[in-house]
């Protein structure tokens, strides 16, 4: 399938957000606002978006945020690919690495951002959503 991803950020997170909720809720944090990303990337397939996923700045720390992706549109390297863009956003923008923060059960994403070049950190594991994550960089 060829999909479409496009970047939203300030108020016009705000206003795509209610077509993302249903997307959300087949995540681990179905409570997700918009003020917790910086910006939104929107994968569509035609009009309708399949996928969703954040980056955040906080005070010039890089960090990916969520990634959701519509169950029926799983399998077909839409996380890999927002993954992608995402980085090269924040490179554009100054970046030198990315930290992200994974789930070590949620085998799929943690098989892409290794793929992506993230590397382990030795840092505590953090709890998210009620689930424990590690951390992972990658030098930009």
């Amino acid at each position: 399938m060829a999909y479409q991803i496009k970047q939203f950020e300030k108020d016009a997170k705000t206003a795509i957000w209610p077509k993302l909720e249903m997307i959300a809720q087949h995540s681990d944090y179905p409570d997700i606002k918009p003020k917790e990303v910086s910006q939104i990337f929107v994968a569509y397939d035609n009009d309708e978006p399949v996928a969703f996923s954040g980056l955040a700045c906080y005070h010039g720390f890089w960090c990916l945020r969520i990634c959701v992706v519509s169950p029926e549109h799983r399998g077909n390297g839409l996380q890999r690919k927002m993954i992608k863009q995402r980085l090269t956003w924040a490179k554009s923008r100054g970046a030198k690495w990315v930290n992200v923060w994974v789930n070590p059960l949620n085998k799929y994403s943690l098989y892409n951002i290794q793929r992506s070049g993230f590397t382990k950190q030795p840092d505590k594991p953090k709890m998210f959503g009620g689930k424990l994550h590690q951390k992972y960089r990658v030098m930009l």
